[in-house]
């Protein structure tokens, strides 16, 4: 079987659906990965044109939602809508949809439990009989969902932190092909000696960059909130955050332009305030804790003027 899939490119979430696509379906899986939905939105704009879809039998897109135009484009496809299936899970795109599809799961809650892209996947790969219910698969996505959701730093699980801690020392193929490795051969999840070494380096470079990236903070108030901005690669976004949290400076919400990526990302320091409508007033979206969007000049030209 000839199978598809997109994905996000940029965290554990975007990879672990492809590892599974991998898993599941063999040597038969193109692979291509999106930072983000303009993207995303681009690679299957001239996917849809050229008719690369026809020798596919399954279309899958993961961790990430295609703009109403080409959920459209889909939907009046005969030949592509019976082959695609989008899972995705950002409050976001649910909020801009304004109508249903056949192909479209996009659920952020499943009872009473947070999704991210690849529980979602997992559970129709699994339905559909395509993987086995193994010990070793299912907990390498519950790690995942645990991380995406942030829900590890509630449970204090670093078994879902080093996964972010791997995608950074491997990078997003190296963890593909890590990871497709590991499921297959393992029938129980175990960091190896060797993934803890890899752990244990990543974490002290990870200490000594976020230092410093945080010593050169800026910080802007705005209506009685204080912004911490930094430029700083997109990887850096999280551990930011959290070494903002631990240390209780004196900043709000973290705003980060990634030129690496493109892409930028603000984070709530202080747990009541929704960053996803802030995000959104920028051009993004994403989470009430987590949201950002693509960095281009329309955006950039939102946040400066949000900030001023």
């Amino acid at each position: 079987m000839q199978v598809k899939i997109f994905s996000h490119k940029s965290d554990p979430d975007g990879l672990g659906s492809v590892v599974l696509a991998s898993f599941a379906y063999g040597g038969g899986v193109s692979i291509t990965l999106c930072k983000g939905i303009e993207e995303l939105d681009e690679q299957l704009s001239r996917f849809i044109e050229e008719k690369e879809y026809a020798p596919f039998e399954q279309i899958f897109v993961t961790d990430l939602c295609p703009s109403n135009f080409i959920l459209d484009s889909i939907d009046s496809n005969e030949a592509l809508k019976n082959k695609v299936f989008i899972f995705d899970h950002h409050k976001s795109s649910m909020d801009r949809i304004t109508k249903e599809y056949s192909f479209l799961t996009e659920t952020e809650m499943k009872e009473e439990q947070k999704c991210c892209g690849t529980s979602l996947f997992y559970e129709y790969l699994v339905k559909q009989s395509k993987l086995l219910d193994k010990e070793a698969t299912k907990t390498f996505v519950e790690l995942t969902r645990l991380h995406d959701t942030y829900e590890w730093k509630n449970e204090n699980n670093a078994d879902a932190y080093y996964l972010q801690i791997l995608f950074q020392f491997l990078g997003p193929w190296g963890y593909f092909y890590h990871f497709s490795k590991k499921l297959e051969n393992e029938n129980s999840f175990v960091y190896t000696l060797e993934e803890q070494i890899w752990i244990k380096e990543q974490i002290r470079i990870n200490q000594q960059k976020i230092e410093e990236i945080a010593h050169n903070i800026v910080v802007i108030e705005k209506e009685k909130t204080r912004y911490g901005v930094s430029i700083a690669d997109y990887e850096y976004r999280n551990l930011l955050a959290d070494y903002f949290k631990s240390n209780e400076k004196n900043i709000d919400v973290l705003l980060l332009i990634a030129g690496d990526e493109n892409r930028f990302s603000f984070r709530s320091i202080k747990s009541e305030i929704d960053v996803n409508k802030i995000a959104e007033l920028c051009g993004g979206g994403g989470h009430p804790q987590a949201a950002g969007g693509e960095l281009n000049q329309e955006t950039l030209r939102q946040i400066l003027k949000f900030l001023n």
